[in-house]
């Protein structure tokens, strides 16, 4: 996957800017307790450079009982707001999953380019292996930054900024909705993410990156009141050493 990822980052040509400042290994990070999603992120400072990954998008029928919506996402949070690229359905009554972005806080110009990017593909067979991310964050001539995303058919959409945002956390989460959220008899399984990479590059170059390895990742659970006293219904586990795979399950 990553050689097909840095050959579509060649091809674009774009100047990448890149600025990375994450703790040592093994660092432990503060949990974060939400109401409707759960997974991992990581903390630092990016202004440029790809992530990569995986996401098995999970089966419907065991969780239409559960809720009317799940995603499977990757989040850039900063200052200046939040972009939130998803995979989603309603398990109820859809059989697919379909691409969407969110942003909220920067300019309108970028939630308006955030809204045009949700007439995009459909994904089929929500059981199977789907690749997800490839996310691509360039600094042309050192004074903007475009946000790409790619998913393995192809290229998705693009969110333009007129200047450099400074992302501080990184995250690969599964949500659903807690407005129609039943606790299942048994735990049900949200996404898997799988060949994780977050690459930096050598600033004012565009290759020569390597991938940030044993994240020091922080956890992502989801409770019945967003805080640590709540009823957990979905949490991430099974991160492996390298921090680059993972699942989501409810409760």
């Amino acid at each position: 996957m990553f050689k097909k990822l840095l050959a579509v980052v060649a091809a674009v040509g774009a100047l990448a800017v890149a600025s990375a400042v994450p703790a040592s290994a093994g660092t432990t990070r503060p949990t974060i307790y939400t109401h409707s999603y759960a997974g991992y992120y990581l903390p630092g400072k990016f202004t440029g450079g790809p992530v990569t990954a995986n996401v098995t998008l999970p089966a419907l029928a065991p969780l239409a009982p559960v809720t009317s919506g799940v995603t499977a996402e990757f989040r850039l949070a900063g200052p200046a707001g939040t972009i939130n690229l998803q995979f989603g359905t309603n398990p109820q009554n859809n059989d697919v999953y379909a691409s969407k972005v969110e942003v909220a806080g920067f300019t309108a110009s970028v939630r308006t380019q955030a809204a045009s990017c949700n007439a995009t593909p459909q994904y089929a067979d929500p059981g199977t292996q789907g690749w997800y991310i490839a996310i691509r964050q360039y600094g042309y001539n050192g004074d903007d930054t475009v946000v790409q995303w790619y998913s393995d058919t192809g290229y998705i959409c693009e969110l333009d900024f007129s200047s450099i945002p400074t992302f501080t956390r990184e995250s690969l989460v599964s949500a659903f909705n807690v407005k129609t959220f039943k606790t299942p008899a048994s735990p049900v399984p949200l996404a898997s993410f799988s060949q994780v990479s977050v690459y930096q590059y050598p600033p004012g170059t565009a290759t020569g990156g390597e991938p940030i390895s044993y994240w020091p990742h922080g956890k992502d659970i989801a409770t019945s009141t967003g805080t640590a006293t709540g009823t957990v219904r979905a949490v991430p586990s099974a991160l492996n050493s390298t921090g680059d795979g993972f699942t989501v399950t409810v409760p």
